[in-house]
């Protein structure tokens, strides 16, 4: 299967850790992706995809964006290639401060309009000062100019049988979320877990709600001896113990948003880790393999 690039920008995005992730995952009959951002991981699936996938995402705009892309693509694509001035520009996030979603709770429930313009100002390459705000050339991800309307049309298909949830992260790894009740003996959940972290302790959601890092940890490796999950945890080597049948892979970023410090000096990208269950496959192409 012929895999895909995110629509848009996205902190902490895992395209180039997608791979490695893949080949510890192999085929599986169910994938759930609590934390989906951009979406880099599920999109850089090579294999055939199983009619069987959930993702989540506590931003409503994350949520709105790939609901809307589901249900109204063509509202969505024709807001985002509009052209825009700085003045509209302004106003368009404007509106994106002030929205939210009506019914985060219902799996149908999204703006494709919002979702349009959201994308737009995610993709938009702007310079911030006093009192302007001015676009700058190139744009990025749907703005790119190589990003064609087939590419997206691509992507509306590929999106077409995922489940889209916006919320807590937990709600989805439950046992009735991994379709356990259904999933016939031997078939297998993958579950990616990329959770928001950082350099030291206490990295929380943008509303402070807890230490999601911590919490997801201990859930992985509760879970990690079940035979029909195959669970890899995103993060930063912390020294953590690792429990017995885990293995850690490294790998490098080229640096992303890190590199727009004046520094220059950019260390985290060497930190990045994946911690895979013990019945993941071990056999990711890596530069370190414990």
């Amino acid at each position: 299967m012929n895999t895909l690039t995110p629509i848009f920008p996205y902190f902490g995005g895992k395209r180039r850790a997608a791979p490695q992730i893949w080949e510890l995952f192999g085929q599986v009959d169910r994938y759930v992706e609590p934390f989906f951002g951009s979406g880099a991981v599920l999109l850089g699936n090579p294999y055939d995809p199983h009619p069987s996938e959930l993702v989540n995402d506590l931003s409503h705009h994350v949520a709105n964006l790939w609901r809307s892309i589901k249900k109204d693509p063509e509202t969505v694509w024709d807001l985002t290639t509009a052209p825009c001035s700085d003045v509209e520009l302004r106003g368009r996030m404007r509106l994106l401060n002030e929205w939210s979603l009506p019914d985060p709770e219902n799996l149908d429930s999204c703006d494709p309009y919002m979702a349009g313009l959201w994308l737009y100002c995610s993709c938009v390459a702007i310079k911030w000062g006093d009192p302007w705000i001015r676009r700058m050339d190139p744009g990025v991800g749907v703005k790119a100019v190589t990003y064609s309307k087939g590419k997206f049309d691509a992507l509306v298909d590929r999106m077409a049988r995922v489940q889209v949830m916006c919320g807590d992260w937990k709600r989805c790894v439950t046992p009735a979320a991994r379709f356990d009740h259904v999933r016939g003996d031997g078939a297998l959940c993958a579950v990616f877990l990329d959770p928001p972290y950082g350099v030291g302790n206490g990295v929380e959601y943008e509303d402070g709600s807890g230490d999601i890092a911590s919490e997801v940890w201990e859930w992985a490796v509760a879970n990690g001896n079940d035979p029909k999950l195959r669970i890899v945890v995103a993060g930063y080597e912390d020294g953590r113990e690792l429990p017995e049948g885990w293995t850690i892979v490294q790998w490098n970023t080229n640096g992303g948003y890190g590199n727009q410090r004046k520094t220059k000096d950019n260390d985290n990208r060497l930190k990045e880790r994946l911690w895979c269950s013990p019945h993941c496959l071990n056999n990711a192409n890596s530069s370190v393999f414990f």
